[in-house]
């Protein structure tokens, strides 16, 4: 299916979403320059750019984890998805994979940005594989359990009996 959705665009919102995450980083700059802002009493350049640097990820990784979260829970509401919704859906959700890892914070983008991609296109036997096999574990991590609740809730969407 991934080959049927190449010209397929993010949509809109999900483009200003990023363009405001890349234009963050700009908005940041003056903060992370200012030494009153960061405590820096040192006047090494390499501290102050490594501290500058520092200031913007920590900033940058608390508002991506707020995107990210904000975003998977707005897919998870989603209350039905056909074919095209799915592409749709995939194509915003590696547009704003491709946003992050273009901003470089360690830890983004969230696998689960990923994994939700991937379960919104998957054909339909594969999902019913996936979600079978994951009933069988044992293993019961928090983690996991969010990993199947999501797996239920895309299939559930997409009109997919398990």
């Amino acid at each position: 299916m991934e080959e049927d959705s190449y010209g397929i665009l993010p949509q809109s919102f999900i483009t200003h979403v990023g363009e405001h995450m890349l234009a963050l980083v700009q908005a940041l700059e003056p903060f992370a320059s200012d030494s009153e802002a960061l405590g820096l009493a040192n006047e090494d350049g390499d501290v102050e750019s490594k501290a500058s640097t520092a200031f913007c990820n920590q900033w940058l990784d608390v508002v991506g984890l707020a995107v990210t979260g904000r975003i998977l829970e707005r897919t998870m509401r989603i209350p039905r998805l056909g074919r095209k919704g799915a592409e749709h859906l995939a194509a915003d959700l590696n547009y704003i994979r491709n946003v992050f890892t273009a901003l470089g914070v360690a830890g983004h983008p969230h696998p689960l940005l990923k994994y939700a991609a991937q379960l919104v296109i998957l054909d339909e036997d594969s999902l019913r594989s996936r979600i079978a096999s994951r009933c069988v574990e044992t293993d019961s991590s928090e983690t996991l359990d969010v990993i199947r609740r999501a797996e239920l809730r895309i299939a559930y969407v997409r009109s997919i009996s398990v």
